[in-house]
């Protein structure tokens, strides 16, 4: 099963360095926005995906961050703005599964404009820089016990 990102037309939109945005409340102070998109009108690109995931992707400059799932294997994916080009991929273990409606790549990833840190639904916490570098890891669930995944 295949998913696809999609991003509307406007390639110069402000940061967006983790879920809901810049100010945690969903709203961005971009303006002209399409109002409406389907899957031929008000589309930059599209970049199939191996599953679905319920991370929100990041962006930083030209660099979108997602949280990937793929059979078992969950990974961090730096992907090109301007157009569908998957920069670099980072494992982030494995253990994939569906717990109720998430898999474990729900967490979205999170970043301070130089690194991205990104968790797993399995407990894996990493912190990479943008290039794609491991900087550190450890293992939540290990560290503390099992944690349930409520809302990814």
């Amino acid at each position: 099963m295949s998913f696809v990102v999609l991003l509307v037309a406007v390639v110069s939109a402000d940061n967006w360095p983790q879920w809901r945005g810049p100010q945690l409340n969903g709203i961005s102070t971009e303006t002209g926005l399409p109002l409406k998109w389907t899957a031929e009108s008000n589309i930059a690109w599209k970049l199939p995906l191996p599953e679905w995931s319920g991370a929100t992707p990041i962006v930083w400059g030209d660099l979108i961050f997602l949280n990937v799932a793929e059979g078992s294997a969950l990974s961090l994916w730096c992907v090109d703005r301007k157009g569908p080009t998957v920069l670099w991929k980072a494992p982030l273990g494995g253990g994939n599964h569906k717990e109720q409606k998430q898999n474990m790549s729900s967490p979205s990833p999170v970043t301070d404009g130089t690194h991205v840190y990104v968790m797993t639904g399995t407990g894996i916490l990493k912190g990479f820089d943008f290039k794609g570098s491991a900087r550190w890891s450890r293992d939540i669930q290990a560290d503390y016990g099992r944690f349930g995944l409520n809302w990814g």
